[in-house]
């Protein structure tokens, strides 16, 4: 797959997990739907051959801090406060593997842009080697026409 269509699944992918984003409604269903989007990612990053080190960023996303309840020697706060909390809680993981998508896909810009510049270098080098090429015959065809 080249890069073009890498990055262009990498924006859909963003599109889609920042949709995630207000999914916040229903409290108890956070963790569930934090996990969905993971697996979702983790999908299209194996089918774009993304690095090993952003699929372990994703997978390393925890959504459990926003499913937690409040015990003894924790917060006694009102369920509106730890409802906020948990919510939070879940959108920092969400933007977090936004955050994750993003680097992924400045690294595929960076390495496409890199490739573009090593094949335009080779280039130049190849027009470097036929223009010798030209000058050299049409050197010898001018000493020709002098002898």
């Amino acid at each position: 797959m080249d890069y073009a269509k890498q990055i262009h699944r990498l924006d859909d992918a963003i599109t889609q997990v920042s949709v995630y984003l207000s999914y916040t409604s229903s409290y108890s269903d956070m963790s569930k739907t934090g996990e969905e989007a993971k697996r979702i990612v983790i999908a299209i990053l194996n089918k774009i051959s993304a690095s090993q080190s952003a699929i372990n960023a994703i997978q390393s996303v925890s959504f459990g801090s926003s499913q937690q309840d409040f015990f003894f020697g924790r917060n006694y706060n009102t369920a509106d406060v730890r409802d906020e909390s948990r919510c939070n809680a879940y959108r920092q993981s969400i933007n977090a593997i936004i955050n994750i998508l993003k680097q992924e896909r400045e690294r595929l810009v960076k390495e496409q842009a890199d490739e573009e510049q090593k094949r335009s270098k080779q280039m130049v080098k190849w027009t470097l080697i036929f223009s010798a090429i030209a000058a050299i015959c049409a050197i010898i065809s001018v000493a020709l026409a002098i002898f």
